[in-house]
């Protein structure tokens, strides 16, 4: 499920309230991954209102980044098991050469497909890098917002 697939309602629901003295936070499991989610301590009024709809649209962006995250680690999880079949069928390979130099090429050959397999590897996570960096400057933008720490 998407993050807008969650209403309101339904976040406040699975939301708890801990209290700390005078202060009080937010606290929700999230339903995919399990992972918790919790705010800054607040004062019991700030908790109310603008402050309860921030956290629910927080909520809907986490429960998307998860989604997100799953669908990548699925893919990385077959990409890398893919590239080790891959290199483990060619380390494997068994060589019956004539000569040294049909020997020397194969090695050569070898070698070169390993190399494009492990390009390919850090060409994918580049640019899964730059998404989650992207993620995490937006997450801080909303932390810092919700905490009052506003650039000026």
């Amino acid at each position: 499920m998407e993050g807008r697939d969650y209403g309101d309602n339904q976040i406040l629901q699975m939301t708890v309230q801990e209290q700390d003295g005078r202060k009080v936070r937010f606290k929700t499991d999230l339903p995919e991954s399990g992972r918790t989610v919790v705010s800054e301590w607040m004062s019991p009024d700030d908790a109310k209102g603008g402050t309860m709809i921030s956290w629910c649209e927080n909520i809907r962006q986490q429960i998307d980044a998860d989604a997100r995250e799953l669908v990548a680690k699925r893919k990385r999880d077959k990409d890398m098991a893919a590239a080790e079949e891959d290199v483990q069928l060619k380390e494997e390979e068994v060589v019956d050469v004539a000569n040294p130099v049909e020997y020397a090429t194969h090695q050569r050959d070898m070698y070169r497909d390993r190399v494009k397999i492990l390009e390919e590897r850090i060409h994918d996570q580049k640019g899964e890098r730059t998404r989650m960096r992207e993620h995490l400057e937006q997450w801080e933008k909303i932390v810092d917002s919700l905490t009052g720490e506003v650039d000026q």
